[in-house]
């Protein structure tokens, strides 16, 4: 069963491994690394990723990163961190889950519609802000694609 532990600010860096499962550059990842809530995701004691999180609006949360190592991907641990943080905010004023994902990652789109989220929006041209092109199914990402989830 998934369990989480809340990481404190200054040991956040510490799990960066982790984070750039979720997000391909280190410069990025510093931008939302101080603030919201970052979950390193547990299973009988194995660290098997991590989900980081933000207040995006009054009524809104934003996933900034969910990352799970590819040998404990296809294992449900994703969908159990989705579920875990949605038990976590059904108590709290939140009404919507947000989270962005590249235009070409078929997976990340597809797993995240199976969590009841659907496209809401499109940031044109978020990936030139990326120092290196990210390249995945063959595509360079471009834009991102937002997805949102009701919370009640």
């Amino acid at each position: 069963m998934l369990t989480y532990q809340k990481i404190a600010v200054q040991k956040r860096h510490a799990l960066m491994t982790y984070l750039l499962i979720g997000d391909a550059e280190e410069a990025m990842v510093q931008r939302y690394l101080s603030y919201g809530q970052l979950w390193l995701l547990q299973d009988n004691g194995q660290t098997v990723g991590a989900l980081h999180y933000v207040p995006a609006g009054a009524n809104r949360i934003e996933i900034k990163n969910l990352g799970i190592l590819p040998e404990y991907r296809r294992h449900g641990y994703g969908r159990q961190a989705i579920e875990l943080l949605t038990e976590q905010l059904s108590n709290q004023d939140y009404q919507q889950l947000v989270v962005g994902t590249g235009d070409a990652s078929f997976e990340a789109i597809a797993f995240y519609m199976h969590q009841g989220f659907r496209f809401s929006d499109i940031r044109p041209r978020f990936f030139d802000q990326y120092q290196t092109p990210i390249v995945e199914n063959g595509i360079q990402l471009q834009e991102m694609l937002v997805l949102t989830k009701a919370l009640i």
